[in-house]
């Protein structure tokens, strides 16, 4: 039987923007490596789309006004689960104006500390 490469687990990114935070979100982005792995949430309101540039293997999501909260509950839920922390690096990127919308909010649903993140908030 042939050896197989374990993959490692790579470092998960999760980027969480409001459609005012896009400047700095564009900063952030281009500080991530090309092969950044994870996700971008970014709140637009009504019909608008955005175009984010971000690497191959950041997943680009944009959500309604309200549903910012939801989105991000549902990936930290995923691809960050208590049992998972120690499982490579996970790091978070919160916009200014995003962070207005999350931070008593995750800190509410999830109980989560962000200090137990590798997170910054512009």
């Amino acid at each position: 039987m042939a050896s197989r490469r374990h993959r490692r687990n790579p470092d998960r990114h999760l980027l969480i923007a409001h459609c005012d935070d896009l400047a700095d979100l564009g900063l952030a982005l281009a500080l991530l490596p090309r092969d950044a792995y994870g996700a971008v949430i970014v709140e637009v309101p009504g019909d608008e789309t955005v175009v984010v540039p971000a690497p191959s293997r950041m997943c680009v999501t944009a959500v309604r006004p309200g549903a910012l909260g939801d989105a991000v509950t549902a990936w930290l839920a995923e691809w960050m689960p208590e049992e998972r922390l120690c499982d490579g690096i996970h790091r978070m990127w919160v916009g200014g104006v995003a962070a207005a919308h999350l931070d008593d909010e995750l800190r509410g649903r999830l109980h989560w500390d962000f200090e137990r993140l590798d997170a910054f908030v512009s």
